[in-house]
């Protein structure tokens, strides 16, 4: 063996040796550029961001749905009359004070405000905690004073809806009657315990994830009028809570609710149809009211979220689990607060960890591993595993990782792009005498 074989054990030229070093260099210098591209591109491009938010409901979807709190009970208005529903001999068997709602039933919706004058005044009489209706009253009507008086002499328990409207930048109280919910000196009865605001919470896209819980009258008149017409215009603060929020501090979890400024993006129970769902005219059936219902101790210690069905009233909204009702996503939100089901988002540093790590298990499967198959393949299995990570984090620890196109696209790139330069994998390469 001749000396210049012994100082070069590999088999491998100086002009080799070089050769390889400086593909390895010119590979790494575009890998780290693509990794700088797609951080870029992840943070700075809203279309990206967009279409990863679209796979971030993906996940939500594929995710341990939260478990529906047994306190919640979604009483649907489920007919626009109930004249099938209810036959004569139900009306021979009923009380005196439910045999005027029966017949009011019986006609097309809307109903004369006895009927949900009396359902509160029932519901809460079998020891229901709460019954919580999905409507604003805004018009006075003759038959106020015995809504009215249910409401004061239950209160808070039941809860009437408000709204809050805007529009050609003016924001608007849609506030329920004075005869049925008592005014302050400046005639706002929003920031009354019995008032719920009904306002739904959608993103951009017109998907619904966030919460909607608090929110101060003064803040919004800014955003659509700005800070010197709400002062010109000496508009006072005024903490509006909504429908959840309300129905939260009926169970002792007002501590729970989220500040004014949060909207937090929560984890539903799943597709429509998930909360325990009475009809209206079940519980207005004496026959029904004694067997099904076991004289109203069905509804004991429960909290009834009284709204229109999606089916019948044309009012739903979509969610990343599918379409559901007004009044079944209210439900989400309450059911959020008592079972702690607020999902957290990544942060932009998060995002821009996993596009960087990432990176680096692209840089380090095209390195050193050979056969250009095997690296594919390992960079779909890495991706696959990037997917199981994201669902697993979502469902168990409630933590949604808003970084998965951009990453998997850095991974593959990088594979793919490894087969323009040639040096050998997994080789450090030893210098020539």
């Amino acid at each position: 063996m001749t000396d210049t074989e012994e100082s070069n054990p590999t088999g491998q030229t100086g002009d080799e040796t070089t050769g390889d070093n400086g593909s390895r260099r010119s590979f790494a210098i575009v890998a780290l550029t693509m990794i700088a591209i797609a951080v870029i591109l992840a943070e700075l491009i809203p279309a990206i961001s967009n279409w990863e938010i679209r796979v971030s409901d993906l996940w939500l979807k594929l995710s341990r749905p939260a478990t529906p709190n047994p306190q919640l009970i979604y009483l649907e208005i489920d007919k626009v009359s109930y004249a099938a529903g209810i036959p004569d001999s139900a009306l021979a068997e009923a009380e005196a004070n439910d045999l005027p709602v029966m017949l009011a039933l019986q006609g097309e919706f809307p109903w004369n405000r006895e009927v949900w004058a009396r359902l509160a005044e029932k519901l809460m009489a079998a020891g229901a905690r709460g019954v919580i209706f999905n409507f604003t009253f805004a018009s006075e009507k003759p038959e106020d004073p015995y809504f009215q008086s249910v409401i004061s002499n239950n209160a808070p328990n039941v809860v009437v809806g408000g709204l809050i409207e805007q529009e050609a930048g003016l924001i608007t109280l849609v506030q329920p009657s004075p005869s049925i919910v008592e005014t302050d000196h400046l005639g706002a009865n929003m920031h009354n315990p019995s008032v719920g605001v009904l306002n739904i919470h959608t993103d951009a896209d017109g998907i619904v994830r966030h919460g909607l819980y608090r929110m101060d009258y003064q803040n919004l008149a800014r955003q659509a009028l700005g800070s010197s017409m709400v002062e010109e215009l000496g508009i006072q603060p005024l903490e509006m809570h909504s429908l959840a929020a309300r129905t939260a501090d009926l169970t002792g979890k007002s501590d729970q609710i989220p500040e004014v400024s949060e909207r937090p993006m929560i984890r539903f129970t799943g597709p429509a149809g998930t909360f325990p769902v009475v009809s209206l005219g079940q519980v207005m059936h004496p026959g029904k009211w004694q067997s099904e219902f076991k004289t109203g101790e069905y509804f004991r210690d429960k909290l009834i979220v009284v709204g229109p069905g999606a089916g019948v009233f044309e009012n739903s909204h979509t969610t990343p689990v599918g379409t559901m009702s007004a009044t079944e996503i209210h439900l989400s939100y309450i059911n959020a607060i008592l079972d702690d089901g607020f999902i957290r988002p990544s942060g932009r540093l998060i995002n821009i960890l996993v596009v960087c790590i990432s990176g680096v298990l692209g840089v380090l499967i095209s390195m050193f591993i050979r056969s250009s198959v095997a690296q594919l393949v390992m960079g779909f299995v890495l991706c696959g595993g990037l997917a199981a990570l994201h669902v697993s984090l979502a469902g168990q620890a409630g933590f949604l990782v808003q970084s998965f196109l951009v990453p998997v696209l850095l991974i593959n790139s990088l594979t793919i792009l490894r087969q323009k330069f040639q040096f050998s994998p997994g080789q450090t390469p030893t210098p020539s005498n």
